[in-house]
C-alpha cells in the first residue's frame, strides 16, 4: 500500500480564524476610517433621495395635518349672557369672517404701535396697499384698459346699429308719405293689377 496523508480541515474555523485576524489587522484607526468612508459614501449616495422623499412626505403630512384640522377642529364663539355658543369647524370658520369682511368692506388690523389695539379700515384700501405690488398694478391697468375699449367698441357698435334703424324707418316713414312714393307705389299695383287679369 502506498503512503497516504490525509488532511483534513474545518472551513468554519479557518474563516473565523482569518476573520479575527482581518479584524485585529484592522481593529482601531483603520477599521473606524473604513467604517466612515463606507458611511460617507452611503449617504451620499442616499441623500438626495432620502431628503427628496423626506421633503414630499412633509409637505403631505402638514397638508392632510391642516384639512384635517380645518375640516375637523371646532372653535366657540359667542356664549355670552342668554346667548348660546355658536360652534363652527375651523374652514366654515374662516368662510363666516370673510363673508363678514366683504360685505361690511372693512377689515380689522392691528395698529402700528405694537400693542393689541385694533382698527378698521377698508377692505380695498388693504388689500391695494398691502397685496398689490408693481407687477399685479400694471396687470390690472392693462386688463382694466382693455375692459374698456371692450365696452367702448361694442357701445359703439350698439349706438351705430340702433342709429341705423332708427334712421331707416324714419326715412323709410318720410319717402312713404310723399307724392313720389303713392305714385310708384300705384304703378306697381297698376302693373301688378295688369298682370293678374292678363
Amino acid at each position: 500500500m502506498a503512503n497516504i496523508l490525509k488532511i483534513e480541515y474545518d472551513m468554519q474555523e479557518l474563516r473565523d480564524g482569518i476573520k479575527a485576524a482581518v479584524m485585529e489587522a484592522l481593529s482601531g484607526e483603520t477599521l473606524d476610517d473604513i467604517r466612515a468612508e463606507i458611511k460617507r459614501d452611503f449617504i451620499e449616495q442616499l441623500k438626495p433621495e432620502v431628503e427628496a422623499i423626506s421633503r414630499e412626505k412633509a409637505i403631505d403630512f402638514v397638508e392632510e395635518l391642516l384639512c384635517d384640522i380645518a375640516e375637523n377642529s371646532t372653535v366657540s364663539v359667542g356664549g355670552g349672557w342668554k346667548e348660546e355658543a355658536k360652534i363652527y369647524t375651523y374652514r366654515e370658520f374662516v368662510k363666516e369672517e370673510i363673508r363678514k369682511i366683504v360685505e361690511k368692506e372693512e377689515i380689522k388690523v392691528r395698529t402700528p404701535n405694537g400693542r393689541n389695539d385694533y382698527s378698521s379700515v377698508k377692505f380695498s384700501d388693504y388689500v391695494i396697499n398691502h397685496c398689490v405690488d408693481g407687477e399685479i398694478e400694471k396687470h390690472i391697468k392693462t386688463n382694466i384698459d382693455a375692459l374698456r375699449k371692450d365696452v367702448n367698441s361694442k357701445v359703439k357698435e350698439i349706438f351705430d346699429t340702433q342709429t341705423r334703424n332708427m334712421l331707416s324707418e324714419t326715412v323709410m316713414g318720410v319717402i312713404m308719405q310723399s307724392d313720389i312714393y303713392r305714385r310708384i307705389d300705384g304703378n306697381i299695383k297698376c302693373i301688378a293689377d295688369k298682370s293678374s287679369s292678363q
